[in-house]
């Protein structure tokens, strides 16, 4: 019997805060080109998240895709969540699967406060 890994989580507003402020001064690493959504995009995708967490993924002015085809095929096939949209570029966020390999601690709940 093989297990499927459950759907993750949405993020919350504060995480997806949390996340756009590590993901601010990161250049993408994976840019959605004229092959468009090739299964060789979606490994370079996986590999680099096994790498990092959080990634930007540009999509080039001549992609023959919309970006919310690489919105719902990236985070299909690679568990990844859109945290972001910019113009032509996504910040998506995929934590390890080991929860001692993971670099990057989602806050649980938004800190109240101070009086």
């Amino acid at each position: 019997m093989v297990l499927k890994a459950a759907p993750p989580a949405p993020l919350t507003a504060h995480q997806k805060s949390f996340l756009r402020r590590l993901g601010h001064g990161l250049d993408p690493v994976v840019q959605v080109g004229k092959n468009g959504l090739s299964e060789a995009l979606v490994e370079q995708l996986r590999t680099q998240f096994e790498a990092h967490e959080l990634l930007k993924v540009k999509l080039a002015a001549k992609a023959p895709v919309e970006l919310e085809e690489v919105v719902a095929h990236v985070s299909a096939k690679t568990r990844a969540r859109l945290v972001q949209k910019i113009g032509r570029v996504l910040l998506f966020y995929r934590p390890h699967d080991d929860p001692d390999d993971r670099r990057i601690h989602l806050p649980k709940k938004k800190p109240k406060a101070e009086d």
